[in-house]
């Protein structure tokens, strides 16, 4: 008896990839993944239709090879499904599962066609998803409809480089990317392109956006009023008989005073366990190489996927204090104190800077320094920690699959795994104990203060909060005894002769007397006489009292913001009773938008 499984259509590939969390942006980062570390430019181009929707995006580079086994057959095949070459294993390239290019074109429009040079011969391969959709025959259905071979004129119509190659995306689908024009997709596709790749741009790779250079993001662990706490802890594993694992990270702590020393832990059973304290590099170096040249060579351990030949760590984890940045904009301020926080956004504003969002606790996740992805793997619910910042890197493709990445680009910190595990508490109960912007904590004055000593320059609204002293204790207040009366002895009463009794004679009962009420000597008159009025009392007038002005209350004053989000601008206008109210008004707005201009209307 036997089975045929055989595999699936095109068509049921196409309505898969179609329902995977792709983004317009994921989707250029496919493309771009498989040049970015072997040539200097990527150009990208859009068009955007009529009706405000994405047409078409060609995509083109300088790699001297091109697709370099573009004649190769089918896994060999860089448009074959399940693409497999020596570069998906070898962690100095960013692909990895030999499907991102063809998942990308597939999600993102209904037409892909490539021109390439590959050993000074010119290509056209065209894929027509809708037409490989109705062809009957399995394998067949995945094949380009077109493939041959051009001359140099034809490749250089379409394509802007001496060598590397061009894709062209067409008949976009209006699924990937809401309605616009092509300056707001320009500046969306800039800003979040400049996040992914800050690295590489920083390192001489030019990309373009519609003839618009992408320029490095900002970074706050590059500020220099955040930088000073940046806490780094380095991941190490070692490994015997492939199973055996030893998880330890050398901590480096600019606040605990011991100028860049090691704290070293291990993580054993769910838990961490410091083991040494400020070990310096030599110390550190000699803990590493106790592990790996134990007496017995037998039960040797090895180090797994370290960063370098000179870095033994796999993974490094940075955090750091965003509260005293100067592109962060705090919500306490005082009436008095609003006026030079107000001229400070006026200032920024005048010189195109703007203010960063909190980072909200947030984890960035880095493969050899191109971005994946952000993880929130820390609770909200404790505001104070909303100016915490983490980012980790790692570069081999061993320790992805470990963290969960997947063909799209997305790491999920999902899995229970020991390193998974590890990394969440170095991050959570270690790192980020030692930052809080609750103003009212000895934690917080720690590390204002650290903030002083480096020469910090900080912002009345964003210090400590003196606490009052508490008041003395009411002292009982003595209880004062009446002073003592000198004592008298009663004089002696001479006695008086005794008289003999005699019985009284009885007397009627005399009648009742009604007592008559005293009255002065001075208003004493005759009974029959009628008594002069008394004299009226001398009343002074009253003074005449103006009456009370009535309060008004503050007039309400209007003001008109020009914002933008996503490259969409608007002009809003917004009503504030005062500075303080604006202020506030002007953070939570922030939280959302970018303010390109404020202006007062009445």
């Amino acid at each position: 008896m036997n089975m045929n499984v055989g595999g699936i259509h095109f068509k049921s590939q196409c309505k898969h990839i179609r329902h995977i969390n792709y983004t317009l942006i994921k989707i250029l980062c496919e493309f771009i993944d498989n040049v970015i570390k072997k040539c200097s430019d990527i150009n990208i181009s859009t068009v955007v239709s009529k009706n405000n929707y994405i047409h078409k995006i060609t995509i083109s580079d300088n790699y001297e090879k091109g697709f370099e086994n573009i004649l190769e057959s089918r896994e060999k095949n860089p448009f074959n499904m399940g693409h497999i070459r020596d570069g998906h294993d070898n962690d100095n390239e960013t692909s990895e599962f030999g499907i991102g290019m063809k998942a990308g074109a597939i999600a993102c429009a209904n037409k892909f066609t490539v021109y390439t040079k590959v050993n000074n011969k010119y290509y056209r391969i065209s894929m027509d998803f809708t037409e490989m959709e109705l062809e009957p025959d399995i394998d067949k259905s995945y094949n380009p409809t077109s493939f041959y071979e051009i001359n140099e004129s034809e490749y250089k119509t379409e394509h802007i480089f001496s060598n590397g190659s061009t894709i062209i995306l067409e008949s976009v689908r209006r699924e990937i990317y809401k309605n616009t024009d092509n300056q707001m997709l320009t500046k969306y596709i800039q800003e979040n392109l400049s996040k992914i790749y800050t690295h590489f741009i920083k390192n001489g790779v030019v990309i373009k956006i519609n003839s618009n250079k992408v320029e490095p993001c900002y970074s706050f662990f590059e500020d220099n009023n955040v930088k000073i706490f940046n806490i780094t802890a380095k991941i190490f594993i070692m490994v015997k008989n492939d199973f055996e694992h030893i998880y330890f990270a050398s901590i480096v702590n600019p606040l605990d005073g011991k100028d860049g020393k090691n704290i070293l832990v291990e993580y054993n059973n769910d838990n961490i366990e410091v083991k040494q304290k400020f070990l310096n590099q030599t110390d550190l170096d000699q803990h590493i190489n106790n592990i790996l040249i134990p007496s017995h060579t037998k039960n040797k351990y090895k180090v797994f996927e370290p960063l370098s030949l000179t870095d033994k760590s796999c993974i490094e984890i940075i955090s750091t204090f965003t509260y005293f940045s100067k592109k962060i904009l705090v919500k306490e301020t005082d009436d008095e104190e609003g006026d030079d926080e107000l001229n400070k956004i006026n200032q920024n504003n005048i010189e195109n800077i703007q203010y960063e969002k909190m980072p909200e606790n947030k984890l960035e996740i880095y493969k050899d320094n191109r971005k994946y992805c952000d993880k929130q793997i820390a609770s909200r619910n404790n505001g104070h920690k909303n100016y915490t910042l983490s980012k980790m890197n790692f570069k081999s493709k061993n320790i992805g699959k470990m963290l969960g990445i997947s063909f799209n680009k997305d790491i999920s910190l999902l899995g229970e795994n020991d390193l998974i595990s590890f990394i969440k508490k170095i991050v959570l109960n270690y790192n980020n104990k030692y930052f809080t912007a609750d103003k009212g904590t000895s934690l917080f004055k720690r590390l204002y203060d650290y903030a002083i000593s480096k020469n910090i320059e900080i912002p009345v609204n964003k210090k400590p909060i003196e606490k009052d002293p508490k008041p003395p204790k009411a002292q009982p207040k003595p209880v004062l005894e009446p002073p003592k009366q000198p004592i008298v002895e009663p004089k002696p009463v001479p006695e008086t002769p005794k008289q003999p009794i005699v019985e009284p004679k009885s007397k009627p009962d005399p009648k009742p007397t009604i007592s008559q009420p005293k009255i002065d000597s001075e208003s004493e008159s005759d009974s029959d006489t009628d008594s002069e009025p008394e004299p009226e009392p001398n009343v002074k007038p009253k003074p005449n009292v103006k009456p009370e002005p009535k309060i008004e209350p503050n007039p309400e004053l209007v003001y008109e913001f020009e914002i933008e989000k996503n490259g969409n601008k608007k002009k809003l206008d917004f009503k504030y009773k005062n500075k303080k109210e604006l202020i506030k008004g002007i953070t939570n707005i922030l939280e959302d938008y970018n303010i390109i201009g404020i202006k007062l209307k009445k």
